[in-house]
């Protein structure tokens, strides 16, 4: 179980979940680098269609392996190794940190923190927790706010986010999440997850 201090509030509700935590650092990086800073930008290229499968994860790790179960283990990482080859390791996330419209700092992340098959279960949380319906997360723009507490800082922030959307090919798509934060008034009232 998460210790209070690793927790986030997010709409006032306990999260201990890693895009509750990523968010929050992301942008306490930020303004310790740059204090002037008023949002955070993430884009890559992506695979797939942004759904609600992307909150769980382990669901869909767990449908693997239990297909995995009953393939040729030798083939099936014949085909991984292939793939790979193919495609190459997942992409790099770029990282643009903005105060207004000026940008202050343009960076790839490294791929340890986050890379572009990482972001789109990044950005299924914040659609998430701004309530919008998951018809609507594919579309060309998408925008949302909600508030993050961290119990850590003891910081409230209010969040609005844009996210785009634009279809390549082949199911490879052009991703971006911009994230603007400013200081939120009074404390978040917590509830039980």
């Amino acid at each position: 179980m998460p210790t209070p201090r690793e927790v986030v509030l997010i709409n006032g509700i306990y999260c201990a979940n890693s895009a509750a935590k990523f968010w929050p650092r992301l942008i306490a990086e930020a303004e310790n680098e740059f204090p002037e800073a008023t949002a955070v930008r993430l884009s890559a290229l992506a695979a797939g269609r942004l759904n609600r499968d992307l909150l769980h994860p382990e669901r869909a790790l767990a449908r693997e392996i239990e297909r995995m179960l009953f393939r040729d283990t030798a083939e099936a990482l014949r085909r991984t190794m292939a793939e790979l080859e193919a495609t190459g390791p997942p992409g790099a996330v770029r990282l643009r940190v903005l105060a207004g419209d000026a940008e202050l700092a343009a960076r790839d992340l490294p791929a340890d923190c986050v890379d572009a098959e990482i972001l789109p279960y990044l950005i299924a949380w914040p659609m998430e927790w701004a309530a919008i319906p998951e018809e609507r997360w594919n579309d060309p723009a998408a925008r949302g706010r909600f508030t993050a507490e961290t119990l850590r800082e003891g910081r409230r922030r209010a969040m609005e986010f844009t996210v785009t959307g634009r279809h390549l090919s082949e199911g490879l798509y052009e991703r971006a999440i911009t994230l603007q934060f400013s200081a939120a008034a009074g404390a978040a009232k917590a509830t039980a997850p």
